[in-house]
């Protein structure tokens, strides 16, 4: 079972992320992550470490264990892929950050930039609104 510790970025919440792929006879991604959190930052980190969720992406019929890529020389689509429609319709997704594609950080900070890009295209209605 491929497992990777992610190094070398800090992330906001400063957390190492922990990347896994199951594979079909595999409960042991959680063990695993575990151990390798326990070896980067001490026994201590143990008492700290929970369990939440996990999920096997090759085996969700509607992702078959899919992310994005780019033909070589065309990842300039992905700022494309992101850019809002009309200032109506915005898109967020690991897909479309520039440099955290595949990643679920990328997804989750392509969410929040097409947040604040609605954010953005509200204020003024918001402020018509409000009489401000």
């Amino acid at each position: 079972m491929p497992l990777r510790l992610a190094r070398g970025r800090q992330r906001r919440n400063g957390l190492a992320a922990i990347i896994g792929v199951l594979d079909a006879k595999s409960g042991l991604i959680v063990g695993r992550a575990i151990e390798q959190l326990v070896r980067l930052f001490g026994s201590g980190a143990m008492r700290h470490l929970k369990p939440l969720i996990a999920s096997d992406w090759a085996r969700t019929v509607t992702i078959g264990g899919a992310y994005s890529h780019a033909f070589p020389g065309r990842a300039y689509a992905r700022v494309a892929l992101a850019r809002p429609l009309e200032d109506r319709l915005f898109f967020g997704g690991e897909a479309t950050h520039t440099t955290d594609f595949s990643t679920a950080h990328g997804a989750y900070q392509s969410g929040v930039r097409a947040a604040e890009e609605v954010i953005a295209a509200l204020a003024p209605s918001l402020v018509e609104h409000t009489g401000e």
